[in-house]
């Protein structure tokens, strides 16, 4: 199997096309997103550092083999999927995204999205992959707080003696609590839409 991770050269920018090498630079740190091209005999591709810095792995020195990859990177639970989106991406299958968690080397949990496509010659003879790694923990904290707070508004909601409608800018009801069901003695389908 081959290598996983993208090398990062430290070409001078002048020597790469200055402005348009820091606009990709800039636009892969924004966006916490990595890409990488790898040929089918596991030679890294020339990739952004953002994968390393995702990972924890700036000071990597050389991209890691795949079994390195999953013992030392991916988090244990997701070990067995990562391994085989990776083979099946190895075989050359085109494949959704994947998301699962790595540990960096400081302890830190991250949650990425992995993609990998195949990449073929004119004639269709595999030419290697390109894959994609992004950080999404930060949606995925947002996704997690958001959910925490609608838990909490539910509950307060739906456990207050007070009664409680919500209504839509049109003036329906959308929402009744138990406290409205008791006092009018009415259920919340018959009162949602009026």
């Amino acid at each position: 199997m081959g290598s996983i991770l993208m090398q990062t050269t430290r070409t001078p920018l002048f020597a790469r096309g200055t402005e348009r090498v820091l606009q990709q630079e800039y636009v892969a740190s924004t966006a916490h997103v990595s890409s990488a091209q790898e040929s089918p005999a596991g030679e890294g591709g020339r990739g952004a550092g953002e994968a390393y810095r995702v990972l924890g792995l700036e000071g990597a020195m050389r991209p890691l083999s795949v079994s390195e990859y999953l013992s030392r990177v991916v988090h244990p639970d997701d070990r067995a999927r990562v391994q085989q989106f990776i083979q099946a991406a190895e075989a050359g299958d085109q494949l959704p995204e994947l998301e699962y968690r790595v540990v960096r080397e400081d302890g830190a949990i991250r949650h990425v999205r992995g993609a990998a496509q195949p990449t073929r010659t004119p004639d269709g003879t595999r030419a290697g992959r390109f894959q994609i790694l992004q950080d999404v923990t930060d949606a995925k904290v947002a996704q997690h707080n958001l959910e925490s707070s609608e838990r909490r508004f539910r509950h307060l909601v739906e456990n207050s003696h007070d009664g409680i409608v919500l209504l839509s800018q049109a003036g329906r009801i959308q929402y009744v609590s138990r406290a409205v069901e008791r006092l009018l003695g009415l259920s919340a389908a018959e009162l949602i839409g009026r």
